[in-house]
């Protein structure tokens, strides 16, 4: 479920981005399901290698669309323990005008 509220923030925040420029590009968009789908992420299954990738994955097209760090965060990643071992959401904000 988490995953899954993540993955659409990120595609919300790119697909804002896409608007600010005009033009949503699909083969954006089928650039990053194909990657973050791919093998490698390992189905982005908590405590694997292919979490940590599709972390990093993530942070990039962060960077790549300008989003903001979340407050009191110094990059994207947001760490949080579960069952004794590290996990991370990531997190990226477009600022608005308004609350």
């Amino acid at each position: 479920m988490k995953k899954g509220i993540a993955l659409f923030f990120f595609f919300l925040g790119f697909l804002v981005q896409a608007q600010e420029n005009s033009i949503i590009q699909q083969q954006e968009i089928v650039r990053i399901e194909t990657e973050l789908a791919s093998d490698k992420m390992e189905g982005r299954a908590i405590f694997t290698p292919g979490i940590d990738s599709a972390s990093v994955f993530i942070e990039n097209e962060f960077k790549k669309i300008n989003l903001t760090y979340f407050k009191g965060l110094n990059n994207y990643r947001q760490e949080f323990v579960v069952k004794r071992k590290p996990a991370n959401n990531v997190i990226g904000i477009l600022p608005g005008k308004s609350k």
